[in-house]
């Protein structure tokens, strides 16, 4: 498992949890074909959890798919 922590920058002293952008994140790469869990105490995680049979061309697949979902939603 791996996990993106989303904060709003410039806000408070860094660690400002952003939910909002965390759920956007979630629903571009859903409608990309790409599921990913959020997760936290306050909904501002992104989990990727990958099968062990993933290849190395599925995980290059997904993470180009990560890439354009947090352009997408203002990451």
């Amino acid at each position: 498992m791996v996990a993106l922590e989303l904060v709003r920058p410039g806000e408070g002293d860094g660690r400002v949890p952003d939910p909002d952008r965390t759920k956007r994140i979630q629903a571009e790469a859903l409608a990309r074909r790409l599921i990913v869990l959020t997760a936290g105490s306050y909904g501002n995680v992104v989990r990727i959890i990958p099968p062990l049979v993933t290849t190395a061309d599925e995980v290059d697949l997904a993470l180009g798919i990560l890439a354009e979902s947090l352009t997408a939603a203002g990451a």
